[in-house]
């Protein structure tokens, strides 16, 4: 029965009107590279595959550069890539990645930069794995909570904020609203406050 078959083709004819004409089932490698960057317009004796805005998207987003999807398609195409399909894929690919999504467990905030840059030094602080995002911003993967114990064991002066970034004073003890007690010139602890 594979006899009866046509044989796979491993060349598509690519159109300046963002379109590519399969002339027969391609190859394994060519009909994934296919599915990736372009949506099937027609099927029939041959497949008519259209390449958009969102297909470009998808070929980059399983790994491929925007270099390789050119390259790939100019070994599948008997003749020069056609200059719009070019452009599109350029196009999309310089806008492809610029917003990018990531994990944080809190950040830490503070207009002093300086600050932020001694802390995210400070060997006391390693374990929340400071991460400097903006000049007056960094970010821990640990939690509110345990970087909030973690710079207050080093004396760095805080305020928790809620995730909209509203001041959450209810969440401080009165214990840490206190004045510290503090050593005297003399070498000895003052009376409790009253």
């Amino acid at each position: 029965m594979t006899t009866a078959l046509p044989a796979p083709v491993d060349h598509l004819l690519l159109q300046a009107d963002l379109t590519a004409v399969a002339p027969g089932p391609l190859t394994d490698e060519l009909h994934a590279l296919m599915q990736a960057a372009a949506d099937v317009e027609s099927r029939g004796g041959a497949t008519v595959y259209r390449f958009t805005d969102k297909s470009i998207r998808r070929a980059l987003d399983t790994g491929r550069s925007a270099t390789e999807l050119i390259e790939q398609l100019n070994v599948a195409s008997p003749t020069p890539l056609p200059q719009p399909l070019e452009y599109l894929i350029s196009d999309v690919a310089r806008r492809h990645g610029q917003t990018r999504v990531g994990t944080a467990g809190c950040y830490l905030r503070n207009d002093d930069t300086a600050m932020l840059d001694a802390m995210s030094g400070d060997r006391n602080l390693s374990a929340l794995q400071l991460r400097k995002i903006a000049p007056t911003v960094v970010i821990s993967p640990r939690t509110r909570p345990r970087c909030w114990k973690c710079c207050a064991s080093t004396g760095i002066r805080r305020l928790p904020r809620d995730r909209t970034g509203t001041s959450c004073m209810s969440e401080v003890s009165a214990h840490a609203l206190r004045p510290h007690a503090s050593i005297s010139r003399h070498g000895s602890m003052p009376s409790p406050m009253r």
